[in-house]
């Protein structure tokens, strides 16, 4: 049966004579009307305090029941939660609706691009402008002049078959559409009935006499693909793909300059340099024809017009298949072949691009195929046409032609992607800022540092560093202090490794095996691949006490990259690659600093990791260096004994390397500072005696040996001088389980 053409007022009619009787509507259908009755009863009866609040806010946006949720499911809740936009959308939505048809243009159009503006500033950054939800606030608000049509695309399909202009917006389209349809009906009665009949009806029309239709068949004379020399190389890997380029285009709006659509696009991404970002724009101008460039200023084309009007990347068919190599290729293989295993495409691009060295760009291409909605995975987790791949399909009436092997020289042999873009040069701090701004931070030799960085930056890519030594000493006061030095603005990434770190995937994530298509990320997942993307500046990791799990296990794909060079493998999988890039290029700009110590509750490192590090240890502390001796609530007197008595202790146990670090030396003052508050109970000598045994004496053990022994001695003799008669009494149970067992140690 031929539908009626909807572009006559015969032919509307006749349609509308088949729809607008509810009781020959559909039982979903009617319930439909019920559910929007009650919608509209419920915002009518609202007065401003009620529509001010949450709850409500949450009822109109979420479940208003103008449409089904469908794609326009964005979170709203960081704008439902912010007061003052609640109480904005209150109080407009109080505003009468103009009664002419050229004021209810201009009325709900800017009450539409408000609504974009205010929830793009409290939404989350890169979301998505939630168009749909919009459309179904504005139809819940004002059911007068809008429809249920909230989605862009349907909407635009069904204002073009009901030949309205081309140059009206989304809610134009709305206003256009209804008075069309009221004056071929007459006006509906102002009751929340009757509006939701005549809210519903667009949709009906929509549903049975545009989606239904097929679309006319090609004309192959108006489709000619340019040679494969001629056309772009591929498309490059951009934010969030086809949302992402209908978002700037909403942005573009009429025009915009360079300069403020670059502070947009690096909003988006601002891991990327600027050269990044110009690949981008020259993507949107060269590889998807969508904006056009006159000076400084930029412009929608028209095919970018119609794209951001419909939301529909059907409008990009023509350009796709005709100007982009490796498109055609792609859907001319499912067509003729039936779905196939992403491998086997990537085999087909690499066939178009001869000279494409790696899967990367033919990933690309494919993750752009399936962000049009032209392929999908198939329950064999296959490649396939969806309904419009095989649209597509149809248009293409000539052999794709590949790009001779002999002009690869002359152009492009990859697409480019931003992990291809062209580095920035690497910045990294002179030593003598690094060495100031560490040396705030603590009591470490310039020469320390200094070692530290030309160890690092000794190899081109291999920046790999681990600090070792005495606890306490300051490792990780280095490691988190050279960091910030060098880091800039990029802050840098503090992991705290512990123990049962068994494999990458505590670094690297994982495919999730509970979840389909589910990659489990992780923080240093998202910091590697931002490194990978912005090369200009040092991006440091520091993996604290590293040896509490064994770092060949966990790293092994990290010190594998590090030394050849070559990508970091994360996953295979087809579907996931669009949002979890299947490897990430091992950025010449991280670097890594590892703290460790070596006791009983550590693992060795095994040669795999030593031969990548530069290793830095140090157990030399200097009492000489610290800053706090003295404190305000002790007396000089006894800052004195404190210090004379550490200075001799650190010189009798260093030769055994017994000695002990800058924490115990701020621990044993914080002490004796809290105990001076309660010098009744615990008087300064008692404190200093139980300080010392609880602080230092812990970590004395050792075998029957001369350093071992002197070294206990010493520490003996040093005890009893001072008065500290527990303490010393502690050490002399140790030289005499020394003597007898052949070994001591505080803990028996």
């Amino acid at each position: 049966m031929i539908s009626p053409s909807l572009s006559t007022d015969d032919g509307l009619r006749e349609a509308l004579t088949k729809l607008s009787d509810p009781a020959t509507w559909s039982a979903n259908d009617r319930v439909w009307l019920q559910n929007l009755t009650n919608t509209l009863s419920r915002v009518r009866a609202a007065g401003v305090a009620q529509r001010s609040t949450r709850e409500f806010q949450q009822f109109l946006c979420e479940n208003n029941f103008v449409a089904n949720v469908g794609r326009g499911n964005l979170p709203l809740r960081t704008a439902l939660d912010d007061d003052a936009f609640r109480e904005w959308l209150a109080a407009t939505s109080m505003k009468l609706l103009p009664e002419s048809t050229g004021d209810r243009y201009s009325f709900l159009e800017g009450l539409y691009e408000q609504l974009q503006t205010r929830l793009r500033a409290l939404l989350p950054p890169n979301s998505d402008t939630p168009h749909f939800k919009i459309l179904r606030v504005l139809a819940a608000l004002y059911p007068n002049a809008m429809t249920t049509v909230a989605n862009r695309a349907s909407l635009a399909a069904l204002a073009q078959a009901m030949n309205a202009g081309r140059n009206l917006g989304p809610a134009q389209q709305q206003v256009w559409i209804r008075q069309r349809i009221d004056s071929i009906l007459g006006l509906p009665a102002d009751t929340p009935g009757a509006l939701a009949v005549r809210m519903i009806i667009p949709w009906l029309l929509y549903e049975q006499n545009v989606q239904a239709v097929p679309a006319p068949p090609p004309t192959p004379e108006v489709r000619r693909p340019l040679p494969a020399i001629q056309r772009q190389p591929g498309i490059t890997a951009i934010r969030d793909k086809f949302p992402g380029v209908l978002r700037t285009l909403d942005f573009v709006g009429d025009g915009t300059t360079g300069d403020a659509l670059m502070v947009y696009l690096r909003s988006l991404s601002p891991e990327l340099q600027p050269d990044s970002l110009n690949v981008i724009i020259g993507t949107l101008k060269n590889q998807l024809g969508v904006i056009r460039q006159e000076g400084d200023q930029f412009f929608r084309t028209a095919l970018g017009e119609r794209l951001a009007a419909t939301g529909d990347p059907n409008e990009l068919a023509d350009w796709l298949l005709t100007r982009v190599l490796g498109i055609d290729h792609v859907i001319a293989a499912l067509r003729n072949g039936g779905p196939l295993p992403a491998q086997d495409l990537v085999a087909v691009l690499r066939q178009a691009h001869p000279g494409w060295s790696t899967d990367f760009a033919s990933d690309v291409m494919l993750s752009w195929l399936r962000s049009f909605g032209v392929i999908e995975l198939d329950s064999n987790k296959h490649q396939a046409l969806t309904e419009m791949g095989r649209r597509w399909a149809g248009m293409i009436h000539w052999t794709p032609e590949a790009r001779p092997a002999a002009m690869v020289r002359d152009h492009p042999t990859d697409a480019p992607v931003p992990d291809k873009m062209r580095p920035a040069a690497l910045i990294v701090p002179v030593i003598d800022d690094i060495i100031a701004k560490v040396q705030q931070s603590g009591n470490f030799e310039a020469a320390l540092i200094a070692r530290l960085h030309a160890g690092l930056w000794a190899h081109p890519r291999r920046h790999f560093a681990i600090l070792t030594g005495l606890s306490g000493s300051g490792k990780t006061l280095l490691a988190h202090s050279y960091a910030k030095a060098i880091s800039g603005e990029t802050a840098p990434l503090i992991l705290s490794v512990p123990p049962g770190w068994h494999d990458p995937g505590a670094l690297l994530g994982y495919k999730n095996p509970l979840l389909e298509n589910s990659y489990t990320s992780t923080p240093f997942l998202d910091y590697l691949i931002n490194a990978s993307r912005d090369s200009e500046r040092p991006c440091v990791v520091v993996l604290d006490e590293m040896n509490l799990s064994h770092p060949e296990q966990y790293m092994a794909p990290l010190l594998s990259a590090m030394e050849t060079g070559k990508a970091i493998h994360l996953h295979s999988d087809d579907e996931i690659s669009s949002k979890i890039p299947r490897e990430v290029p091992y950025p010449s700009n991280l670097v890594l600093i590892g703290t460790v110590n070596m006791d009983e509750t550590t693992h060795g490192l095994s040669d795999k990791v030593l031969d990548r590090a530069f290793v830095t240890e140090f157990w030399k502390v200097d009492l000489d260096d610290y800053r706090n001796w003295e404190r305000a609530t002790l007396s000089p007197e006894q800052s004195r004994r404190v210090r004379q008595l550490l200075d001799q202790l650190m010189a009798v146990l260093s030769p055994a390397r017994l000695h002990f670090g800058w924490r115990v030396v701020d621990d044993v003052l914080d002490y004796l500072e809290q105990a001076a508050t309660m010098k009744e109970h615990l008087p300064f000598d008692r404190a200093l005696d139980d300080v010392i045994g609880a602080k230092i004496l812990p970590k004395l053990r050792g075998e029957n040996t001369t350093r071992v022994c002197n070294a206990l001695e010493g520490c003996r003799s040093a005890l009893t001088a001072f008065g500290l008669v527990q303490s010393g009494e502690k050490v002399a149970e140790l030289l005499i389980d020394l003597t007898a067992n052949g070994t001591a140690r505080f803990w028996r």
